[in-house]
Order: C-alpha cells, then sequence, then structure tokens
C-alpha cells in the first residue's frame, strides 16, 4: 500500500492490519473510538509529523 493519503480515517488505516495498529498506538492515535478521524487531524491532535506517521507505515507494509 502507498503512502495513506492525510485525509484517510485511520480506521481505515489499520483495517485487518494489527502490524500498523501497533505503529499508530505508537504515535498516541486512536484507531478504535477516534477512528473517525482523519490521519492529518489524528497527527496534528497528538502534536507529530504526518509524514513521519506515513513514514512508519510505509516501513512496515515494506517489513510486515
Amino acid at each position: 500500500m502507498s503512502s495513506p493519503e492525510v485525509n484517510v480515517p485511520v480506521w481505515q488505516l489499520v483495517r485487518g492490519r494489527q502490524d500498523r495498529a501497533q505503529i499508530l498506538e505508537g504515535f498516541g492515535i486512536d484507531y478504535c473510538c477516534g477512528g473517525s478521524t482523519p490521519l492529518g487531524e489524528a497527527c496534528a491532535r497528538q502534536g507529530v509529523s504526518v509524514e513521519e506517521v506515513r513514514r512508519e507505515l510505509d516501513k512496515c507494509d515494506g517489513a510486515c
């Protein structure tokens, strides 16, 4: 999967992908109760760079 777009709800990023869920958890991003939140907004709320999160998700996609 290519880098997720910032407007994609975070629940869609982890659907059937526990490995990605662990990445988001590491950044403190809630993909369950806050799962409808777009990735960009979730990153802003946690004070993390969306690009950094996308890089980690991409790495996971290549290695997991």
